[in-house]
């Protein structure tokens, strides 16, 4: 399976969008 660099940004882009958003719910939770 090769890597290409467009697909790996892509997947690190939206992982982040997804902690990102984890995390503000969690300090919205604990408010």
């Amino acid at each position: 399976m090769s890597m290409n660099p467009t697909w790996l940004s892509g997947h690190w882009i939206s992982a982040w969008k997804f902690f990102r958003n984890s995390m503000l719910t969690y300090n919205q939770v604990q408010m």
